[in-house]
């Protein structure tokens, strides 16, 4: 049976995988993996903190996207 956080948690890692293809293929490729292991531990750790440690995770994760992922497009 699927706990509300295991199903937070399979929707948590759609919404990431989501966000890697705004990455170029080779980056997500060599990196996607491991950025997805790592924001997946951030989130175990923060849903343990509460709400306001969940939000403040995808906050910065998807203001790191969207400044990072436009720089290895410009590398490329």
């Amino acid at each position: 049976m699927l706990t509300h956080r295991d199903t937070a948690m399979a929707w948590a890692r759609r919404l990431y995988d989501a966000l890697l293809w705004l990455y170029p293929e080779e980056h997500r490729r060599t990196y996607g993996p491991p950025m997805t292991q790592l924001f997946l531990d951030q989130l175990r750790d923060a849903q343990y903190q509460g709400t306001w440690h969940v939000m403040a995770l995808w906050l910065r994760t998807v203001v790191d996207v969207l400044v990072t992922a436009p720089i290895e497009h410009l590398k490329g």
